[in-house]
């Protein structure tokens, strides 16, 4: 949720066009991306997800031996589709009022253009926009801990179920 909700702001912002070559995800995220993604990573490291692999990696081997069949393998498309959904949900919760603001700024230069039009918009709106994005990703980050704590929450619900099904 936290690289979803870093790539719509860098995409509102105008960050992306400072997006270099990511060798460790295999993308070019934005700066924005990839700081709100870190932060993210490092909320859910702190939260208990290094516990929770583990926990997962245990669970997995007692619900199915290491030489054993899985019992119901197509529970995992619906499972996937509720997982991405919900990832999807969560990062668009966390930076819809950053876009929105972002929306009525850029609304705001839209009409300073055609109220004063030998006033270059795109020279203005650039750095206004970005500072704008600077000042309200703190107000972001005051809900990152409650959201990365859910993220854990909801992975090991999913991973318990999705066990639970394979058992038999």
């Amino acid at each position: 949720p936290f690289q979803v909700a870093g790539t719509m702001l860098d995409i509102s912002s105008g960050l992306t066009i400072g997006s270099l070559f990511d060798p460790e995800t295999k993308t070019t995220p934005g700066a924005m991306s990839r700081f709100i993604d870190l932060a993210g990573r490092t909320l859910i490291i702190v939260a208990g997800g290094l516990g929770l692999s583990a926990k997962v990696l245990v669970a997995s081997v007692q619900a199915v031996a290491l030489d054993g069949e899985l019992h119901a393998a197509g529970i995992i498309g619906p499972t996937a589709g509720r997982a991405v959904s919900r990832v999807l949900r969560t990062g668009l919760e966390l930076a819809l009022p950053i876009v929105a603001v972002l929306f009525l700024l850029e609304i705001m230069l839209g009409l300073l253009s055609k109220v004063a039009p030998q006033a270059n918009a795109f020279l203005l709106g650039m750095p206004i926009k970005i500072m704008a994005t600077f000042l309200l990703v703190g107000s972001l980050l005051a809900v990152f801990p409650a959201t990365a704590d859910r993220a854990v929450a909801e992975a090991l619900d999913n991973i318990r179920s999705v066990l639970r099904s394979f058992a038999g």
